[in-house]
């Protein structure tokens, strides 16, 4: 069973084997925006209301993509095959490590149709670049932390009038 675990930085977190995520993105046609795709958290879970990369603790000998991708799955039902890896980063806690890896989603995502596991995530949703910037919106802390490194992941925006770039 997966245990809670106090890092060097004196945070809790669940998973005594580190934990992992998968950050799915996407560009929004209309507007040439990166969005990406975060879960709500559930009642009964770590900081329950906050939004949050999809992912949780690994098992002992896991690797952590296996997973992430194994999480994704469980929570969402959604595969690895449908999602190519470009970049991912470690929070690193010294005693505690989270990967979250930044996977590129190309096509047509229908949240209505994705059947949740309710007791680890209650909903989904696109957020652009400016929207987690939004001081009221709940983001889990750890994501929030973690937000700095993967500005510098992810795609820039791109205006699909001028075809500017623009960045976080």
């Amino acid at each position: 069973m997966d245990d809670w675990i106090t890092c060097q930085e004196g945070h809790k977190h669940f998973g005594r084997y580190n934990a992992a995520g998968v950050l799915i993105y996407q560009r929004n046609l209309q507007t040439g925006d990166i969005e990406v795709l975060l879960g709500q958290r559930a009642q009964g879970t770590d900081l329950p209301g906050t939004w949050s990369t999809i992912g949780g603790a690994l098992d002992k000998d896991e690797e952590p993509e296996d997973g992430a991708f194994r999480e994704l799955l469980e929570e969402t039902g959604l595969e690895r095959t449908h999602f190519g890896i470009t970049a991912w980063t470690t929070a690193d806690h010294g005693n505690w490590l989270y990967f979250t890896f930044c996977v590129e989603h190309k096509g047509d995502l229908d949240l209505t149709k994705i059947k949740l596991d309710t007791n680890e995530i209650t909903a989904l949703g696109w957020f652009s670049r400016q929207a987690l910037d939004d001081p009221k919106l709940p983001l889990h802390p750890g994501f929030k932390d973690n937000m700095h490194e993967l500005k510098f992941l992810l795609p820039p925006n791109i205006n699909p009038t001028t075809l500017e770039f623009s960045e976080w």
